[in-house]
């Protein structure tokens, strides 16, 4: 450890800075003991050393001592007092930051910085930046330096906990805006976006859908893809590809180091380019956590060759890592900034010993490059995906098996893509051959992506019993076999592949075990409306899609790995209830959209009519009817009686899921004139799971229907402190009376399963 410390001082004093920061982001107001931790972090160093090293040691405790001040600093004039804004309406003057885009809630999206606040929260920090959603306006179309006047309303605090790459950590719903200036020309943000539309110009290609691609890859702009397309990227584990991060970074850079390589340039020269190109795409990305940190690592690696000083990638990756967290202490929590440090930290432990260029021996020296190019970019991809584990395990609670070969198989593809764009930003002249280029590359990863997409129970996730255990074991089996090689010959590295390979088919195995004959139910936390999702075998029910956040449905069918939607069924149209009816339509494929005749089908027109031109069967129902669904589960639908109530606005459709010997009932905004009705069904409508009508309003949940339902469970979904009273205390009086009570205002998402051996609560 003595050596490791003289030879690599910066490594040590970053990561006792980068240790105290991950200390104080769980510890948060308690500076006193974080920074004493930082301490004995740091003492782990010091204790096996002799006193000459005492400068190095007293550095690293700086480090960390300045971290933790940055972070409190940070917590105390930023966190603290933005937090104090939770449901507060405030007016102010903004700079826009980032330009408007569609939300999949079917609103606007976009960032401003607050420039002076005209009336309520005078505390707010200065400068302090704020996420704006609004309602969808084709006529407001904000760039960035744009300057506004926006009365919003802050959301509460579940919202503003989430702290972006960018460092936006507070979200509100803009109710007014105006647009006082459309741009200023001047600004260093106006040239940028100017700069990032004439990329956009040159990546036109014939192929639409290609174009599309390569624009997500370079510009992050993912608006021209199909939600489809990357929702079976992220479903065979190549979602990093369409999120900007350094790896795309570094393959500018070496962009230019190849085409000056070839032509003889010197390192020096080839340095300077790279810089260039650094600075280039980070323009072109806007910014983005990860390419800054991949900007940082590349100065610090080239800049100490420039100057003939020695500086290794470890001393690098701990430096960027370090000033981000200094900028940004919170990025410590930040999914997108983990995931960048850990796949390169992955990357420089790991490819040397994944290096299969190794066990071939090429004499001709043209050969061998493009043998070695290859090779590379397969031993980085693998060394990546070994590198992000910990934080798919720890943070997603989800591993994708299919990702490494995924990588193996698209990597090399996705990075000519890659290079082939970048040249027609930069070479006009060669647009043309590069379509063409780009088009049958694009074809290729659609088919391999198709084919990865149709193969089934390719995820693990938490729910497994085993989960952590057995990710514990190939940590330990990764770590073995990185010292097992680095002292012995080069192919000894195909045990760690066969081994890995193995593991991975005995977990799909188990994974088709546990999901069999099993349908999970998720009554999802979407705040103030309803959603619930039946899943099984990697397809699902969707009763109801409305609600205030949709962060939590797309996390539900992403963790469940939904992969096509058999029926999505409308108790009624009410805007609670619908809310992301169009982003299912979007992103997945969907059999049939079943709803009452009697339900204001205006609201719903042009969604309809986008999923019917889909292929969507679109079911307007008049009589009860049952569907076959979920391979054994039976839907059933209530809404004959309804009839009699249709000038009623809170008539709906009653739905009933049974598999397996137990039921779940989902009334809609069922009221008590609805009820009386339907006490003339009897045990028809006897279940075990109820989802409380009308999200507990006491005009609903009468004691004589709840006795046909006489349920174990009854499930409130509801928002926190929403305006509307729910739930109504005699509502819930009633339901306690006959059932437990779950709320996802108190909970958060609660799922139940549903298998042979009956229901429970998971």
């Amino acid at each position: 450890m003595k050596n490791f410390i003289r030879s690599r001082p910066l490594f040590c004093m970053c990561l006792c800075g980068t240790a105290s920061a991950f200390v104080c982001s769980f510890l948060k107001s308690e500076m006193i003991f974080a920074c004493f931790c930082a301490f004995l972090f740091s003492m782990l160093f010091v204790l096996p050393l002799k006193f000459e090293l005492r400068r190095v040691v007293l550095s690293m405790l700086a480090f960390a001592a300045v971290m933790s001040l940055s972070f409190f600093v940070y917590y105390g004039f930023s966190y603290e007092r933005a937090c104090r804004l939770n449901g507060q309406t405030l007016t102010a003057e903004c700079t826009v930051l980032s330009q408007s885009r569609k939300t999949s809630g079917g609103g606007l999206t976009f960032d401003v910085r607050i420039k002076e606040i005209t009336s309520g929260a005078s505390d707010l920090p200065t400068g302090c930046k704020v996420r704006l959603y609004c309602d969808d306006d084709e006529k407001l179309n904000l760039v960035p330096s744009a300057y506004i006047k926006a009365s919003f309303t802050v959301y509460e605090a579940e919202d503003n906990n989430k702290f972006d790459s960018d460092g936006v950590h507070i979200s509100a719903y803009a109710a007014d805006l105006a647009v006082l200036s459309p741009f200023d020309f001047g600004s260093f943000a106006y040239q940028c976006f100017k700069i990032r539309n004439f990329a956009a110009d040159r990546i036109e290609f014939e192929n639409a859908d290609a174009s599309a691609f390569v624009k997500g890859m370079i510009l992050g702009d993912k608006s021209g893809i199909s939600a489809v397309f990357l929702n079976k990227f992220s479903e065979i584990g190549m979602s990093h590809v369409m999120a900007v991060s350094g790896m795309h970074l570094m393959f500018a850079v070496l962009f230019f180091d190849f085409i000056l390589s070839v032509f003889g340039a010197g390192y020096k020269l080839r340095a300077l380019f790279s810089f260039a190109a650094a600075a280039l795409f980070l323009v072109l990305s806007g910014f983005s956590v990860s390419c800054i940190r991949s900007a940082v690592m590349i100065s610090v690696l080239y800049g100490g060759r420039l100057i003939n000083r020695f500086s290794d990638s470890l001393t690098s990756l701990s430096f960027a890592v370090f000033v981000i967290l200094l900028l940004s202490p919170y990025n410590i929590q930040n999914p997108s900034f983990l995931l960048s440090a850990c796949a390169t930290f992955g990357i420089i432990v790991f490819s040397r010993m994944l290096s299969f260029a190794r066990f071939f021996r090429i004499k001709n020296s043209v050969v061998k490059r493009i043998a070695d190019a290859v090779f590379g970019s397969l031993s980085v991809s693998l060394s990546a995906c070994i590198g992000c584990l910990p934080v798919f395990v720890l943070m997603f609670k989800k591993v994708n098996l299919l990702s490494p070969l995924s990588n193996l198989l698209l990597i090399l593809p996705v990075q000519l893509m890659f290079y082939t764009g970048f040249a027609a930003v930069l070479f006009p002249f060669l647009s043309s051959a590069a379509g063409a280029v780009i088009s049958v590359l694009y074809k290729f990863v659609s088919c391999v992506a198709d084919f990865e997409y149709g193969l089934r129970y390719t995820s693990v996730t938490a729910e497994y019993e085993y989960f952590y255990p057995v990710f514990a074991v190939l940590a330990v089996l990764i770590v073995g076999a990185f010292v097992y090689n680095s002292n012995l010959p080069e192919k000894r590295v195909y045990p760690f592949v066969l081994g890995y390979a193995v593991l991975c088919c005995v977990l799909f195995c188990v994974n088709f075990v546990l999901s069999k004959d099993t349908v999970t139910v998720d009554f999802v936390d979407v705040g103030q409306g309803s959603c619930t999702v039946f899943s099984k075998d990697e397809r699902a029910v969707i009763v109801d899609c409305g609600g205030e956040y949709s962060d939590n449905l797309i996390e539900t069918l992403r963790f469940r790995s939904v992969k096509r939607i058999e029926a999505i069924a409308l108790t009624h149209t009410d805007y609670d209830h619908i809310k992301y009816l169009d982003y299912l339509i979007n992103s997945y494929e969907i059999d049939k959209i079943i709803y009452p005749h009697f339900a204001d089908s205006s609201k719903t027109e042009q969604s309809l009519s986008r999923a019917a031109e889909n292929g969507t069967c679109i079911c307007v129902l008049e009589d009860d009817i049952s569907f076959d669904v979920l391979n054994g589960a039976q839907l059933s639908v209530f809404v004959e009686l309804a009839d009699r109530l249709i000038s009623d606005t809170n008539v709906s459709a009653l739905y009933k899921l049974s598999f397996a010997g137990s039921s779940v009932v989902c009334p809609g905004d069922m009221d008590v004139y609805e009820e009386r009705l339907y006490l003339d069904y009897g045990d028809a409508l006897d279940c075990d799971i109820l989802l409380a009508a009308h999200h507990g309003a006491n005009n609903s949940s009468l004691a004589w229907i709840l006795e046909l339902y006489s349920p174990r469970y009854s499930v409130i979904s509801v928002g926190r402190d929403n305006g509307y009273g729910h739930p109504g205390g005699k509502a819930l009086s009633r339901l306690e009376a006959v059932s437990e009570i779950l709320r996802t205002d108190e909970r958060g998402t609660i799922t139940f399963k549903l298998d042979k051996k009956g229901y429970r609560l998971a």
